[in-house]
């Protein structure tokens, strides 16, 4: 998949949250953080998401005047990333964007991503170069990662929505698609007002019964920041195909609207049914 670069809006966040998938530019120019994610893509690779993160406090922003005469504010930016496999580049790209906003929010985060494919079960190198072009500075990152093997059973990254998750329309805009889905992604994992986040994940490589069907559950687990257990709800599935997409139902995080403030961890436990074999994800989804 190619790298899109069409998000170029403004999320507000709580703060930079250091979940275990996020790493956090800290000794560089200005602040900013790396967000990977990751999605099968073919027997032999994997599709990398990983989206950038910078908060406006962080860049200078100038002042302009619209045709009509309001005033706007916007900020410069330019990005460089390359993604090693060892000496060997596996994807490289530079480009620009210009943000515009009408409210100078400090906490705001300017969120931008790139998609790369990567081999299965490989150690790979990130480099990423962001330059804010108004202030001249310049904040050089890198980390290594190591990519899931999605050639058995696996589950990938857990994809936060902020809206429901549809079928993509033509006219949707670009950034929103995934998976021929409108996704429109949460910023930072937080969640504001009386709004519930909604969950994309997939699941790989599931064992057949002697009828050639795909049997799996899912548990959903929900702790507050005393990490005491308040929520938990399962489901019972069976399919034609071993590898499936999961649309979490809405009514299982609507809990999340109605708790107080603060961190929340969500825990879920995949299991093949058919081999007895389990696989759990954690995040954190902050409630403000």
């Amino acid at each position: 998949m190619k790298k899109l670069f069409l998000l170029l809006a403004i999320f507000m966040a709580l703060n930079m949250i250091p979940f275990s998938d996020v790493h956090q530019n800290i000794k560089g120019k200005f602040l900013y953080s790396v967000k990977t994610e990751y999605f099968y893509f073919n027997t032999e690779g994997v599709y990398l998401r990983s989206y950038i993160s910078i908060p406006l406090s962080s860049l200078k922003y100038e002042k302009f005047s619209t045709k009509k005469g309001q005033s706007n504010y916007r900020v410069k930016l330019k990005y460089d990333v390359v993604v090693y496999n060892g000496d060997k580049v596996i994807k490289k790209d530079s480009w620009k964007s210009i943000v515009n906003f009408q409210v100078i929010k400090e906490d705001a985060l300017i969120l931008n991503f790139y998609d790369a494919n990567i081999p299965n079960d490989t150690k790979y190198k990130y480099i990423v170069n962001v330059t804010d072009q108004l202030s001249k500075k310049v904040s050089t990152f890198d980390f290594e990662e190591t990519s899931p093997n999605f050639s058995k059973f696996n589950v990938s990254s857990l994809l936060w929505a902020k809206t429901d998750i549809k079928k993509a329309e033509p006219n949707d805009y670009k950034y929103l698609i995934f998976n021929n889905l409108k996704i429109y992604p949460i910023s930072g994992n937080y969640i504001e007002g009386n709004n519930y986040p909604r969950l994309y994940f997939e699941i790989y490589g599931l064992t057949p019964d002697e009828d050639e069907f795909y049997k799996y559950g899912v548990e959903y687990d929900i702790f507050n920041a005393k990490n005491k257990h308040i929520y938990h709800f399962e489901i019972v599935n069976e399919v034609d195909a071993a590898s499936i997409p999961v649309i979490t139902p809405n009514y299982i995080f609507d809990i999340l609207s109605l708790v107080d403030y603060g961190p929340y961890t969500v825990k879920i436990k995949v299991t093949d049914l058919n081999s007895n074999e389990s696989i759990e994800k954690t995040d954190k989804i902050i409630r403000k």
